[in-house]
């Protein structure tokens, strides 16, 4: 499945970024992170939230780095990795809520699941394009299950990832492009075939 992660800088104002994100959610992506805490007022990230829950009832709408308010309101979080400790007990604490943890290494992957944590983003598999001063070293993708693919990933990128057999794709600047609508109905298209596959022929 496709994991779209906010840049709300892109789409300045609640009408643009309400209108990109749905073209975006309607194209093929599954899941969303509202993640610009920051950089545009909390309100502003929570007023996109409260207006694409009722529009996209059954997709998974995240918002990243959750502060008390966020927990108060909503039961869908994204944790940096730096706070996995806090996610974990989080989760605890609270089973009904959908937590996600971003991730950078198998053995943090380990560690996240073995603590509750439902879903995790790897990260950077490539160079990220929204970071283009990232030092960190590039993580090898795996197929782990619950675990999506985030860093430097582009269509191409994103069609080589799938013909090997990694269905689930996260991204930034992937769901930014000016073709990103088609490109997004394009690797949905292909991940729901190679996941239909992948189901019948075991």
């Amino acid at each position: 499945m496709l994991w779209m992660i906010t840049d709300l800088s892109r789409t300045p104002g609640l009408e643009k970024s309400i209108g990109h994100i749905s073209n975006c959610l309607e194209n093929g992506a599954e899941l969303l992170t509202l993640r610009n805490k920051g950089s545009v007022p909390d309100t502003f990230v929570r007023e996109i939230k409260d207006m694409l829950d009722p529009m996209f009832p059954h997709k998974k709408i995240f918002i990243h780095d959750p502060d008390e308010k966020d927990m108060q309101r909503y039961g869908h979080f994204h944790y940096p990795s730096y706070r996995m400790d806090e996610a974990c007990e989080i989760k605890k604490q609270n089973p009904s809520f959908t937590v996600a943890v971003s991730v950078h290494s198998k053995a943090e992957y380990e560690k996240a699941f073995s603590g509750g944590i439902d879903l995790a983003l790897l990260s950077p598999v490539f160079k990220p394009f929204s970071k283009p001063d990232d030092k960190r070293d590039t993580v090898a993708p795996v197929s782990l299950k619950n675990l999506y693919l985030l860093g430097g990933i582009d269509r191409m990128k994103a069609l080589m990832l799938i013909e090997r057999g990694f269905i689930n794709i996260a991204g930034i600047s992937l769901f930014y492009g000016e073709s990103s609508e088609s490109v997004i109905k394009e690797l949905s298209n292909l991940i729901m075939e190679k996941g239909y596959v992948t189901a019948y022929s075991n």
